[in-house]
C-alpha cells in the first residue's frame, strides 16, 4: 500500500498522531524507569535474600539437605524467637501527638485518639507478634499503610497492611528509609480491587496476567520432603509457600525523588502577591519563600512602590535617605501631611524587593517542584500505568514501616537468626551422631559360628529375640561400645551459645540456672540476659510505631473530609465517644512521641509485687493500683471500684446536702427568734417613751403592726408569722 503523504493528511489528524506518538514515548520512559529501580534495588537486596530464606527454613525446620532421610531436628532456634516474641509484643507502644501550641492540645488529643482507634480497627495488637517473628527469624516485618476509599461500606478506612519481606524493595545507599531515595512496593491483590481503586483502566487490569493458575500447586522449593521418622511417612517442612490464584495480580508502586521543575501557574503567583500586597498595606513584612515567580513579583512591587515614589515626587530607584528628607520638607511646609505609613511601606517594599532579588540567584528560572515533598509515585499493574504524579499524601513518607531485629548500616538490618544458625547446624550434626551412637549401643552387632545354622537375616537388632542355634556353636553380641562424653559437651555449648547470642537463656525464660544460685544472681543473670531484647524493643518502639503513627496521623488528617464519631475503650474499662472534625485538624500543626509499652522481659509479679506494697503502704489508693497492674480480671475489679466509687460520691454529696438543708433550717430559726426579739423590745420602748426609737425603727414597727392588724382581720399569717422581714434589722 501506498503510504499517504503526511502534506495530505488533515492538521488535526496530524497533532493527533503526534499526541499519540508522545503519549506512548512517555509511557515507554516512565515503564523504563520502574524497570530501573525494579533491577537496581533488585540487585541490592539479592545479597541478603540467601541468608533470609535459611533463617525462614531454620525457624520452620527445614535444616538439612534433601535426601538425609533419617537426620532429625531439634529446632532450638525456634524455640529462642518463641521465647522474644511474646516479651517484643507484650505491650504496645503508647502515641502521644503534641500540638505546636498549647491552645491546640485538645484537637491533638483527638487526633491521638483516632490514631488508637485506628490501631484497634486494623488489629494492630494482632499483627505486631508476626512482624516481629519476621524481623527475628529473616528480613524485616513490614507494615504497607494507605486509606482505602471504599472501605468501612463507602466511607473509607485507613488501612494497615502486613506484606512479607519479598513485596519490598529498597534503597541500598542509605541506612534509613527516611533517607532513601528509590523504592518499590510489590502488593498481592484481587484485580478487582485494584480496578476499583482506578476505574479509568478497569478493561486493562482485567486482562493482566495473574500471579499464577487457579489451582495451589503443591510441588513447591520452599518446601522439602522428608522422612524424618524412618517411618515411611512423607512431612513437608519449610516456608509456607506464596498463595497463587487466578485473579490475584501484583499492584506495584514505584517511588522516587525526584526534583524536576515546572512553571508556576500565573494564577498562583497573582494569589501570592495579593496577599503581600495586603500585608505590606498593613506595615508587615511578608513572607518569601526559594520557589516563587520572583521575576513577577518584583516587576509587581516595583510598579507599587513607584507609584508611591511618585506621592513625594520621587523617581523610581533614589535612596531611602533622600526619600526621607522629602518627606520631613514636605511635613514642614505642610504640617497636616503625615508621611510616616508611606515611608514604612516604601521601605519594606525595598526590602522584600531585595529578598525577590536574592532568591532570584538560587532559582534563576523562577520555577516550582514539580513534585511538592520531592516524590514521584508510580502506580502500576504489568506495563499498564495507573498513575504517575505526586505523593497524594504530600507527607514526604514513603507508606511502608520496617521492624528491625538489629539495625547496622544496611536498610535492612539483619535478624536473629543470622548468628545461630551455624551453632544450631553443629548441634544437629553432633545430635545425630549421637542418636546413631546410641543405636550401637544398644543394639550391637552379633557374632555367629558358621555351624550353627543361624543366617545373618535370622539376625536383627530387635529388643527380645530368640535364636535357635545348634549345640556347641556360639552365637552372641559384641560388647556395646561407649559415646563419647565430648560429643554432649559440644552439643551444650552449642545451645549456650545461641542463647548468649541472642539473649533467651534460663533466666529470661523463668528457669533456675543453678540449684544453688543466690535470688541477687538470678536478678543479675537476668538483666544481663535481657539487655539485647531491650534494644530490639527500642527499634520496635521508637522507630518502627513512631513511624506507624506518623503515617496514620497524615492519612487520617488527608483522608477523613467529614466528621465523624468515634467510640474506643479506655483503661478504665469504659467506652469513650468522640468527634473528628476536620476542619480544626486542616491546620493542626503537631509532633508525634512514643510512650513505651513493652515491659521487655520486666518481671510482671515482681511489677506487680511493688505496686501492691505501694498499695498495702497507703501510697496508692486501689483504682491506681488497678489502672497500673497487670493480672487476668483486672477489668472487671476495676469497672466494680470505679462504680463503687461513684455510688460512694453520689452518697457523700446526698448527704452533704441534707447537712447544708439542716443548717440552713436551723440557721433561719434562730434568724426568726432574733427578729422576734427585736421586735419585742422595739414595742416596749415605744410603750415607754416613742421617741427612744429612731426614723428606721418606727417605719419598722408600724410595717409590724400592719402585718398584725391584717392576720387580725383575715387569719392569715404572713410567711415571717407577723414579723418584719430581717433586712431592717
Amino acid at each position: 500500500m501506498q503510504k499517504i503523504p503526511s502534506e495530505m493528511v488533515p492538521e488535526s489528524k496530524q497533532e493527533e498522531e503526534k499526541d499519540a506518538i508522545s503519549q506512548k514515548n512517555d509511557e515507554q520512559a516512565v515503564l523504563k524507569l520502574v524497570q530501573e529501580v525494579k533491577e537496581e534495588t533488585g540487585k541490592y537486596r539479592e545479597q541478603f535474600e540467601k541468608g533470609w530464606k535459611e533463617g525462614e527454613d531454620f525457624y520452620y525446620g527445614k535444616q538439612h539437605k534433601t535426601g538425609e532421610n533419617l537426620k532429625t531436628t531439634k529446632n532450638h532456634l525456634f524455640k529462642i524467637i518463641e521465647g522474644e516474641v511474646p516479651i517484643l509484643s507484650d505491650s504496645m507502644a503508647g502515641t502521644t501527638i503534641l500540638s505546636d501550641r498549647e491552645d491546640r492540645q485538645d484537637d491533638a488529643l483527638i487526633l491521638e485518639k483516632s490514631i488508637r482507634y485506628v490501631y484497634n480497627d486494623q488489629n494492630l495488637q494482632l499483627q505486631l507478634p508476626s512482624l516481629i517473628r519476621s524481623s527475628l527469624m529473616s528480613a524485616p516485618g513490614y507494615l504497607y499503610t494507605y486509606y482505602d476509599p471504599d472501605g468501612n461500606n463507602g466511607d473509607g478506612k485507613v488501612c494497615i497492611k502486613k506484606i512479607p519481606w519479598k513485596s519490598v524493595f529498597l534503597d541500598g545507599n542509605v541506612s534509613l528509609l527516611e533517607d532513601a531515595a528509590k523504592a518499590r512496593i510489590e502488593v498481592p491483590m484481587r484485580k478487582d480491587a485494584v480496578a476499583r481503586m482506578f476505574p479509568q483502566k478497569k478493561d486493562e487490569i482485567l486482562k493482566q496476567q495473574s500471579n499464577g493458575s487457579s489451582s495451589i500447586d503443591i510441588d513447591n522449593e520452599d518446601y522439602e520432603t522428608r522422612d524424618v521418622s524412618g517411618t515411611g511417612d512423607k512431612m513437608s517442612t519449610g516456608a509456607p509457600k506464596e498463595y497463587k490464584a487466578k485473579d490475584i495480580i501484583n499492584y506495584v508502586e514505584t517511588w522516587v525523588k525526584s526534583y524536576d521543575l515546572k512553571d508556576i501557574e500565573n494564577e498562583e503567583t497573582f494569589e501570592e502577591i495579593q496577599e503581600e500586597l495586603a500585608q505590606i498595606a498593613k506595615g508587615e513584612a511578608p513572607d518569601i519563600g526559594k520557589w516563587e515567580d520572583h521575576a513577577a513579583h518584583i516587576q509587581s512591587h516595583e510598579g507599587i512602590l513607584e507609584s508611591l515614589l511618585a506621592k513625594l515626587g520621587m523617581p523610581l530607584g533614589t535612596e531611602f535617605e533622600q526619600v526621607q528628607l522629602m518627606a520631613e520638607q514636605v511635613s514642614q511646609q505642610n504640617p497636616e501631611a503625615d508621611f510616616g505609613q508611606i515611608l514604612l511601606q516604601i521601605k519594606i517594599l525595598e526590602n522584600h524587593i531585595e529578598e525577590h532579588e536574592e532568591l532570584m540567584k538560587l532559582n534563576p528560572t523562577s520555577q516550582e517542584p514539580k513534585y511538592k515533598d520531592g516524590w514521584r509515585v508510580i502506580k502500576t499493574v504489568g506495563k499498564v500505568i495507573l498513575y504517575d504524579g505526586p505523593n497524594v499524601e504530600e507527607n514526604g513518607e514513603i507508606p511502608i514501616v520496617p521492624f528491625y531485629c538489629y539495625k547496622d548500616d544496611t536498610i535492612y538490618g539483619f535478624p536473629e537468626s543470622k548468628n545461630i544458625i551455624d551453632p544450631q547446624k553443629t548441634l544437629n550434626e553432633m545430635d545425630y551422631k549421637e542418636y546413631k551412637g546410641l543405636k550401637r549401643v544398644a543394639n550391637p552387632g552379633w557374632i555367629a559360628d558358621h555351624e550353627s545354622g543361624i543366617t545373618s537375616d535370622k539376625l536383627t537388632n530387635e529388643d527380645g529375640i530368640v535364636v535357635i542355634k545348634a549345640k556347641g556353636t556360639e552365637v552372641r553380641r559384641l560388647e556395646p561400645g561407649q559415646i563419647s562424653p565430648q560429643l554432649e559437651r559440644r552439643m551444650q555449648n552449642d545451645i549456650l551459645a545461641m542463647e548468649d547470642i541472642s539473649g533467651v537463656n534460663e533466666a529470661t525464660q523463668g528457669r533456675t540456672p543453678s540449684p544453688n544460685a543466690s535470688g541477687a544472681a538470678i536478678s543479675s543473670l537476668q538483666n544481663q540476659a535481657i539487655g539485647r531484647i531491650r534494644l530490639k524493643d527500642r527499634y520496635i518502639q521508637h522507630y518502627s510505631m513512631k513511624r506507624l503513627a506518623r503515617l496514620v496521623a497524615s492519612l487520617i488528617i488527608n483522608n477523613w473530609s467529614t466528621e465523624k464519631r468515634l467510640r474506643l475503650n479506655t483503661d478504665t474499662a469504659s467506652v469513650e465517644e468522640l468527634i473528628f472534625d476536620p476542619l480544626k485538624m486542616s491546620d493542626l500543626a503537631y509532633s508525634v512521641e512514643i510512650t513505651p509499652g513493652s515491659m521487655a522481659g520486666t518481671d510482671k509479679e515482681a511489677l506487680n509485687s511493688f505496686y501492691f506494697n505501694m498499695l498495702a503502704a497507703g501510697h496508692i489508693p486501689f483504682k491506681e493500683f488497678l489502672l497500673v497492674a497487670d493480672f487476668p480480671k483486672r477489668e472487671i475489679l476495676l469497672k466494680s471500684a470505679m462504680e463503687r466509687e461513684k455510688l460512694q460520691g453520689e452518697q457523700e454529696a446526698q448527704a452533704q446536702e441534707q447537712a447544708m438543708m439542716q443548717q440552713q433550717q436551723s440557721q433561719d430559726q434562730s434568724n426568726q427568734e432574733l427578729i422576734k426579739l427585736k421586735t419585742e423590745n422595739m414595742k416596749l420602748r415605744a410603750t415607754i417613751n416613742p421617741e427612744l426609737l429612731s426614723k428606721e425603727e418606727k417605719q419598722i414597727l408600724e410595717e409590724v403592726m400592719r402585718n398584725e392588724a391584717n392576720e387580725s382581720i383575715t387569719g392569715n399569717v404572713t410567711p415571717n408569722q407577723g414579723q418584719v422581714n430581717n433586712q431592717g434589722f
